[in-house]
């Protein structure tokens, strides 16, 4: 890891930010060169320096820089006000060695105002295949992600500044460690999301709507100017062509691939028939339409299809057939 990722981890011990496991890395980074230390009390240094210019300049690097340059032209007009005799040339010197503080002051200011152009440090990526099983990934500030098969993310190794930030194509499913004053956001191909902390699932195929289902929190899904939030139970979609929000009708085993379980708490069958075609990547067919409004509850870890129809069976007495790629429904009866 180059030294930038450790300056990260000092700004965010500053301030007041470095989890656990960014306390262990900065220790052991210490201990490895001589000059570490010394790099470290150098940050801290332009750190405050920049909290005491803070105030002046209010993030405006302009009005920083004017501030610095009256600065040192009132220290250099302080020290001549004692000399009698000043050569030019001295003179000149001492104004291009003000000049030179002052940029020095500029460039270490502009290091800690301006983290969104300085970025998190060193980025990571992760691309998964077609046929791949979920790839789970675990940031630095403790949120998981479970990645999808044909899907990408890039994240920081690190976060820094007043947000995190990552960007992701295809689909996958996030539980965002809460921390109220840094919101968690995801760039997605034409839209965003933004947390606080919660869980959720996000698919984002590229020129497809975008789809967010929320199980627990709340989620604010943003297509240009248009806003949806997305309380616990809820799910909607955007679409950056059209440029247009729409709530959806929650499907609470849109997420099963995440941990191959699918659960079904007294749905219609209809609603069951379609979780398993979209689960399953099959067709079933109702020969009996009276089975649409029977209803079912169940819950199948390690979820396998023959064993979930046979299960129906014996409450709904139905039978079934494989026909090529479609299953067929007979029978039944739900009263």
């Amino acid at each position: 890891m180059n030294q930038d990722f450790y300056i990260g981890l000092i700004r965010q011990g500053l301030q007041g930010a470095l989890p656990e496991e960014g306390s262990l890395q900065l220790a052991k980074w210490r201990l490895a060169d001589p000059e570490h230390p010394v790099l470290e009390q150098q940050v801290r240094k332009n750190w405050e320096l920049n909290r005491q210019h803070q105030s002046e300049s209010e993030l405006d690097p302009d009005a920083a820089f004017n501030a610095l340059r009256t600065r040192g032209r009132a220290h250099e007009k302080e020290n001549t006000a004692t000399v009698r005799k000043i050569s030019p040339a001295r003179s000149n010197r001492r104004s291009w060695l003000g000049i030179a503080a002052v940029l020095l002051i500029l460039l270490s200011a502009g290091w800690f105002l301006m983290p969104s152009l300085q970025g998190d440090g060193p980025r990571a990526k992760i691309e998964t295949k077609p046929g791949d099983p979920p790839r789970e990934v675990t940031l630095s500030d403790g949120t998981k992600i479970w990645l999808r098969e044909n899907s990408q993310l890039e994240y920081p190794e690190t976060f820094a500044g007043k947000s995190r930030a990552v960007k992701l194509t295809g689909e996958a499913f996030f539980e965002v460690a809460k921390s109220p004053d840094t919101p968690f956001r995801i760039d997605l191909p034409g839209a965003e999301v933004e947390v606080l902390g919660t869980t959720f699932l996000v698919s984002a195929r590229p020129d497809t709507t975008i789809e967010v289902t929320v199980q627990t929190g709340k989620v604010a899904l943003k297509v240009s100017n248009k806003t949806l939030i997305l309380p616990k139970g809820k799910a909607g979609s955007g679409n950056p062509t059209t440029q247009e929000v729409a709530e959806l009708n929650y499907q609470p085993n849109a997420a099963a691939w995440r941990n191959n379980t699918l659960t079904f708490n007294d749905q219609p069958l209809a609603t069951v028939v379609r979780d398993l075609e979209a689960y399953f990547n099959v067709s079933i067919i109702f020969i009996n339409r009276q089975l649409l409004n029977c209803r079912f509850r169940g819950r199948f870890p390690n979820a396998n299809l023959t064993e979930i129809l046979d299960a129906m069976q014996p409450t709904l007495a139905i039978t079934w057939k494989e026909l090529d790629d479609e299953y067929q429904l007979y029978d039944g009866n739900c009263q």
